[in-house]
């Protein structure tokens, strides 16, 4: 009798810790564990220049933003919001016709990236551009013996309802702690592109989502409507760009691309 109690409560003990290491918590806290030491923080320069109405102004902006280790070498994935007129004018819903009133010109100076919660800073290039995505591709000039931890992609089909993860980094001011967001895809497009909407608005574009396993199914961007009336409002959406998931099969060749440039280079 004593041997089956024994026993018995061996079990209860077994499954408790089961149940421990498979909550929610534990499964996230796993996840970023995973995940973060792909999500970097890239310092940029970007000079500025605009011509209107016969007065011109230059400036250079200095901002940063998270990125992605892609590969083992260096390459690092970002969005191209702020490095190119055209992904500028998708990020502020300005429409290209407007746009073409006022002579607008981006011009990157420098990239600098910062691993985890770390000081050093390490030299990058800009090496490739996709306005169409909203991406872009920095390779970091010497790694001066660091080993990286590259994004690892699958191509898990999406589907409304799924739910998705994104891992990003606080500022500075917060020692670039990792930062969690639950996603949620609320509706699947076709028009202007393949995409899922998302349920929240982020400002993470370029980064990577994650399933619940830390594979990265897919890429933040945004889309706006393929054709837009001018003559009506809709009451229940406006026409601007919306926050959206690209996926895999559509962002793959585009980083393997960038990828043999930066190592032509």
């Amino acid at each position: 009798m004593k041997a089956r109690t024994l026993l018995g409560l061996t079990c209860l003990l077994s499954l408790a810790l089961v149940a421990h290491a498979q909550s929610p918590a534990s499964r996230t806290r796993t996840l970023v564990q995973k995940v973060s030491p792909s999500i970097v923080t890239v310092r940029a320069v970007v000079k500025v220049d605009v011509k209107a109405e016969g007065e011109s102004h230059s400036e250079e902006a200095k901002f940063s933003q998270r990125g992605a280790v892609v590969s083992e070498d260096g390459v690092v994935m970002i969005s191209s919001s702020i490095l190119t007129t055209e992904s500028f004018a998708q990020l502020m819903d300005i429409d290209l016709e407007d746009l073409e009133k006022v002579d607008l010109k981006l011009a990157p100076q420098s990239f600098k990236v910062i691993f985890e919660q770390e000081s050093k800073e390490y030299e990058a290039q800009l090496v490739a551009t996709d306005s169409q995505l909203g991406l872009a591709f920095l390779k970091i000039k010497d790694l001066q013996g660091r080993t990286l931890k590259p994004v690892e992609f699958k191509e898990n089909p999406l589907e409304l309802g799924s739910e998705l993860f994104c891992v990003t980094r606080m500022p500075r001011g917060y020692d670039f702690v990792p930062y969690l967001m639950k996603l949620m895809v609320v509706a699947e497009v076709s028009k202007p592109r393949r995409a899922y909407i998302l349920d929240v608005a982020t400002s993470e574009q370029g980064l990577p989502v994650f399933d619940a396993e830390g594979f990265a199914v897919g890429v933040i961007s945004t889309i706006r409507p393929a054709t837009k009336s001018d003559d009506e409002e809709d009451l229940g959406f406006g026409t601007g760009a919306s926050e959206c998931v690209l996926p895999i099969a559509a962002v793959r060749p585009v980083i393997q691309q960038a990828i043999q440039r930066a190592r032509a280079q």
